[in-house]
């Protein structure tokens, strides 16, 4: 922290050594790790790399007993790689909370999703950014323009202090946060926009589905899955005495499809793909290539580039 007078970057690799000596798992991938330390690659990119992590769950071994409080658990980052690193989860005995989905009275849960993809930046740069999405959103008609609509998106698109993209889309707005835990001041709006990319770096999933067997769809879950949910339980939905219909509109294909089992009466979910032709644009075949059922790793991949190289014709 005393270099960081002398140069900022030491303000961007403080936090590597403070995780370490906190027991954290760390990861990078090879191929830009070896690109930033390289004396001869002067490609304008050298030296972006990400470092991403998790924290063990040794340090918990000095307590007899842990008990972690969180909504849906099970569907957790922490859960997925803690359980493929072996801790054993059992229901706790001193807090008994047996309900997990939540009554929807007379109201209907209406969610409407654009992609099946997996929602991220470089797809919505290609839509042509978050104005077309707007656009699409509103084009569709499924929110009320009469009434307010939360808006998440990342924060190049907009946030609470710079909302100028929201505004100049939706009439009456309400930006809300990524991290909206336990708030209730948006608990009399009814209609929510949820549009922001909370995916790792590709390399950073690719490294936790290869070496943990956690798939990107899991992945996808436990990060914007979880986020999803726990905005849109700021909204009405969370009030047992309110009357309104409530909308939400997400990017993601799974994450519509994830939500339903934790409202009741089913039949008062409804999920709806809007049409995204034109916008979403396909680029190439979805996903990585696989061996079987599991993802091709990067030796894999780099064999099959060989072989194809040397199968072409010669002229």
């Amino acid at each position: 922290m005393q270099l960081a007078d002398l140069d900022d970057i030491y303000d961007y690799i403080q936090p590597i050594p403070r995780w370490l000596m906190h027991g954290a798992c760390l990861f990078t991938e090879t191929e830009a790790w070896d690109r930033m330390v390289s004396r001869v690659d002067c490609k304008p990119d050298r030296g972006r790399i990400t470092i991403s992590g998790f924290r063990r769950p040794d340090a918990l071994k000095v307590f007899g007993r842990i008990t972690i409080m969180s909504a849906l658990f099970q569907h957790t980052m922490i859960y997925d790689v803690w359980h493929q690193l072996g801790v054993q989860f059992a229901q706790s005995t001193l807090i008994n909370i047996q309900v997990s989905t939540t009554h929807l009275g007379s109201r209907t849960l209406k969610i409407y999703w654009l992609t099946d993809q997996g929602w991220s930046k470089r797809m919505r740069d290609r839509a042509g950014g978050i104005e077309a999405i707007f656009a699409l959103i509103k084009k569709a008609a499924v929110l009320d323009d009469r009434d307010t609509v939360c808006v998440i998106t990342n924060k190049d698109d907009g946030s609470e202090s710079d909302p100028r993209l929201v505004q100049a889309h939706f009439r009456h707005y309400e930006m809300m946060p990524h991290n909206s835990k336990g708030q209730n001041r948006f608990r009399h709006y009814h209609q929510l926009v949820h549009c922001a990319a909370l995916n790792s770096y590709t390399p950073d999933i690719r490294w936790i589905e290869t070496v943990l067997g956690i798939d990107g769809k899991t992945q996808r879950i436990a990060r914007t899955g979880q986020e999803v949910y726990q905005s849109l339980m700021r909204l009405s939905i969370r009030d047992p005495r309110s009357q309104h219909d409530v909308t939400l509109v997400v990017m993601d294909k799974d994450v519509a499809e994830w939500l339903p089992q934790w409202f009741e009466p089913a039949n008062q979910v409804e999920v709806t793909e809007i049409d995204s032709t034109g916008v979403m644009r396909r680029k190439g075949n979805p996903g990585r290539p696989s061996v079987g059922d599991r993802p091709m790793t990067a030796a894999e991949r780099q064999a099959r580039r060989r072989r194809r190289q040397r199968d072409q014709p010669h002229t």
